[in-house]
């Protein structure tokens, strides 16, 4: 029973998406809020944000300025290279 609902929900959500795309990114710990226990976690809210090259270090120091007003979030970066 429960594989058929899992399956009528992937295919519901499948019918629905726009388009999708895998990628491999890797958790910087030096950038963030506090720590993450993606086990206990209810929802997850995604945003994506595009970094011209060159301007890492801007949005490194911006992502710190940011941990520091919202100390309270939580909250994870992780970085990818477009293949």
């Amino acid at each position: 029973m429960r594989n058929r609902n899992w399956r009528s929900c992937r295919i519901r959500i499948e019918e629905r998406l726009a388009s999708s795309k895998i990628v491999f990114a890797v958790r910087r710990d030096d950038l963030g809020g506090s720590r993450v226990d993606l086990s206990k976690a209810r929802y997850l809210r995604i945003n994506v944000v595009s970094v011209r090259p060159g301007h890492e270090s801007d949005f490194a120091e911006a992502d710190k300025i940011i941990s520091r007003v919202h100390a309270d979030e939580a909250r994870v970066v992780y970085a990818w290279t477009p293949a």
